[in-house]
């Protein structure tokens, strides 16, 4: 009898593990919603919109005091035969924290100052929508941009990484997009 009870702990042991790794990973996401991206003059113009949610694992780290880094990349791209080529990469990092004797969330960026929001989802919302300018030479055929929003484990505490590399709650990454430049989506 006692070898059952064992076994029967250790099935629900498990079966609760693999409901709260696939319950968190499957409730938040980074996703590239929309890019227009416009020829002006010789330069092309870029905006972006984000779907931006953390994992409860994620907002638990940033609720205590953990800060967040979220990097949005975007590349443009020069069409080619076998493979696309870059031809130049705009990085954006927003450090997100949350100040519990306040009760603010403050955000900052290297293109932006401090900035101080009341919820985690508005801050993320500021986050969510960018922009980037990119200077091409007069022959600007076969072009392309490719979009990516992430969070910079690296950026992470060092005991808190390991953690972070292999639990999908902390998987909170976008694919690599493409988008014509004319503004309609590909993707």
């Amino acid at each position: 009898m006692r070898r059952y009870t064992d076994i029967m702990a250790r099935v629900a042991g498990i079966s609760l593990l693999l409901w709260l790794l696939l319950s968190g990973a499957a409730r938040a996401q980074f996703v590239v919603d929309h890019v227009d991206a416009r020829k002006v003059d010789d330069s092309i113009r870029v905006k972006v919109d984000l779907d931006l949610s953390l994992t409860d694992a994620a907002d638990q780290a940033l609720s205590h005091g953990v800060p967040l880094i979220v990097v949005n990349e975007i590349e443009l791209l020069r069409n080619g035969w076998l493979w696309d080529h870059v031809e130049q990469r705009v990085s954006q990092r927003h450090r997100l924290r949350y100040y519990a004797l306040s009760g603010q969330y403050v955000l900052d960026s290297d293109e932006a100052s401090l900035d101080a929001f009341r919820t985690v989802s508005d801050a993320l919302k500021t986050i969510s929508s960018t922009t980037a300018r990119f200077q091409i030479p007069a022959h600007s055929d076969g072009y392309t941009v490719a979009v990516r929003s992430r969070i910079d484990i690296n950026a992470l505490p060092a005991p808190l990484r390991p953690t972070a590399l292999f639990s999908p709650q902390w998987q909170l990454s976008s694919d690599w997009t493409q988008w014509p430049i004319d503004g309609s989506s590909t993707n």
